[in-house]
């Protein structure tokens, strides 16, 4: 049997497209469909880049680059069969798209794998359900094959899926091959995915989300929400990464858990108004009604009882206003892998972490570093109890004006950092002393670097 794989670039207005199919049975066949565009066939279809007429099945391959004046790409007459094996789709420079598919194509689209669509600063949806006045009665789209989605440059971007108002359950997406998602500079965007969307991404490795200033959410439950769920599961997410989102406050609302069995790298940068994770269903509707300043009177700590992270092994927090990092109802099996911490510009933070957590971090934590906390006095609270041996190998202290001490040792019956080889202090001036006199007598070849400069 006889089978095609079909490309098409279009790179600027009135160059040929060409769509070429070459024979993938060992066949010598090569068959070649080209469409010649000009300024005036572009005006003629100014509305959307392929007109109904134009029929493509086998093409597998959709470039467009700098083509145009055209708001859609797609006709809202054509036929759904024209672009069935389409697998990729790169868009890039485009000026007035305003969508990328209609919901006339969008039952089409089995075989479609990956979309990129960069510098597009008049797109406002990658899926539009209610585009071109099409009447579709389909509830539930099933996306079967797409594996990525990069999103740069946007602006107006203000959802990835148009399935009408945020009350409505009229359209649902289920995506159960997702793994990579990267959304930078959407400034409109407001949120990610909806949770029932969100209950499907069982195949999500990487999230990436950077410069989207109006998001408040990554996952939103809507009123009328479908999904019932419990605890929501990202099973395979491994990395994470939230920044620069001026207006987020929590990654999802806390209708239900969150647990994250396989996420590794957490990085929260630049979210100045980010203040938990996941909402207590309590403080859901408060959070999402104020800023950081005007939530401030029952602050939450950033990580709490709603979400859980066993096998977490690095965790970067920048730029965040939270008050307390921990509590001490988080699940017992969360945070027992971080292995590396890093805390920059968090003025507000006032502990590393309670005495609960500490005897948590002995087990794992090996790199800590703290830049820029205004408010941190001490680096170890503890209770008093023995605890076991730390396995934390490098300290790094820099611009930390109210540290008074790493540790007091008048309420320790031992040393927490008995393993520290790294040690560096830098622009300290609070800090007198940095280790207490019996430490430094008693262990006195811990340490194969020691940097104190103020």
């Amino acid at each position: 049997m006889t089978t095609f794989c079909t490309r098409a670039e279009m790179t600027s207005e009135g160059a040929p497209i060409q769509a070429r199919a070459v024979d993938g049975g060992g066949g010598g066949d090569e068959r070649t469909e080209s469409v010649i565009t000009t300024s005036d066939l572009q005006n003629t279809y100014s509305d959307s880049f392929f007109d109904g007429k134009i029929s493509l099945p086998n093409l597998e391959h959709l470039g467009l680059h700098s083509v145009g004046s055209f708001k859609w790409i797609w006709h809202d007459e054509l036929s759904r069969s024209s672009f069935c094996k389409l697998a990729t789709i790169t868009i890039q420079n485009c000026s007035d798209l305003l969508h990328i598919f209609p919901s006339t194509i969008i039952g089409g689209l089995t075989s479609l794998q990956s979309v990129k669509v960069f510098n597009c600063p008049s797109l406002k949806s990658l899926f539009d359900f209610g585009s071109l006045d099409s009447n579709t009665e389909q509830t539930v789209v099933l996306l079967l094959k797409l594996v990525s989605i990069n999103i740069g440059s946007c602006p107006s971007l203000e959802s990835l899926f148009n399935c009408g108002s945020l009350d409505s359950n009229d359209k649902v997406v289920l995506l159960p091959k997702l793994e990579e998602v990267s959304v930078s500079g959407a400034k409109r965007l407001s949120y990610l995915f909806s949770k029932y969307t969100a209950t499907t991404l069982v195949k999500l490795r990487k999230l990436n989300i950077t410069k989207c200033k109006q998001m408040k959410q990554v996952i939103l439950e809507k009123e009328a929400s479908r999904s019932e769920a419990k605890v929501m599961s990202l099973s395979c997410l491994s990395e994470l990464t939230l920044k620069e989102l001026d207006n987020l406050i929590s990654f999802g609302s806390g209708s239900c858990s969150y647990y994250f069995s396989s996420l590794q790298d957490l990085r929260i940068v630049g979210c100045c108004n980010f203040r938990v994770f996941i909402s207590s269903p309590t403080s859901v509707k408060t959070q999402l009604g104020g800023t950081a300043k005007e939530n401030d009177k029952s602050p939450q700590p950033l990580f709490n009882e709603m979400v859980t992270f066993p096998n977490i092994t690095s965790l970067e927090i920048n730029g965040l206003q939270c008050k307390e990092l921990w509590n001490n109802q988080i699940p017992i099996d969360s945070f027992q892998k971080l292995e590396s911490l890093e805390l920059n510009n968090c003025d507000n933070l006032r502990h590393i972490a309670t005495s609960y957590m500490w005897k948590k971090l002995q087990r794992c934590l090996k790199k800590l570093k703290v830049f820029s906390c205004r408010s941190i006095e001490i680096i170890y609270d503890s209770d008093g109890t023995d605890t076991k041996s730390g396995e934390l190998r490098r300290l790094a202290l820099r611009d930390l004006e109210n540290l008074r001490c790493i540790w007091q040792s008048n309420s320790l019956p031992n040393i927490p950092f008995p393993n520290l080889i790294d040690i560096e202090a830098v622009r300290c001036p609070r800090l007198e002393m940095l280790f207490p006199t019996f430490t430094s007598k008693s262990k006195s070849w811990w340490w194969s670097h020691v940097k104190i400069w103020n």
